[in-house]
């Protein structure tokens, strides 16, 4: 005798299973066809918010580009020890300080505080850099040090 076309048989576990699905999937439906509006209402509501996130993500995106090139633009003025101009901008490029209050959300924003900080140390505006020093979020690693440090200088 072949087993090969035996009838299958179902377990009363798989019914009562397939029964439950079937029954929720009948009462969502029944739900949204009573209820139409609220469901559209709630599917557009999803809907916003889910373009807000992606914008809000793309926006982000956009921004820490931004602040990266006007960090590259302003940091070779604060390297060649020209830190009010670092800090004010020349011409059409924005300094540190502008970077850091437009961009502060961002990697390259945040540096931009420690750089405004350091900067307005070294030009003795010792209340304004511990300012800046206490907004710049610190990191696990030598700059965020040197933003510890930079604290400890001034309340010395």
């Amino acid at each position: 005798m072949s087993t090969l076309n035996a009838p299958k048989t179902i377990s009363r576990r798989s019914d009562r299973r397939e029964d439950r699905v079937m029954t929720a999937y009948a009462r969502a439906v029944d739900y949204a066809d009573k209820n139409r509006q609220v469901v559209y209402l709630a599917a557009g509501a999803l809907l916003v918010l889910l373009l807000g996130i992606v914008g809000y993500a793309l926006l982000q995106n956009r921004n820490a580009a931004n602040a990266q090139v006007l960090l590259g633009q302003a940091l070779p003025l604060y390297e060649q020890g020209e830190y009010r101009a670092a800090l004010d901008g020349s011409g059409d490029a924005p300094g540190l300080l502008e970077i850091a209050d437009e961009y502060g959300g961002t990697k390259a924003g945040n540096l931009a505080r420690f750089y405004a900080a350091d900067a307005l140390y070294r030009l003795g505006e010792h209340e304004e850099a511990l300012r800046w020093f206490e907004a710049f979020d610190v990191d696990d690693n030598i700059v965020g040090a040197s933003a510890l440090a930079g604290q400890a200088a001034i309340h010395e």
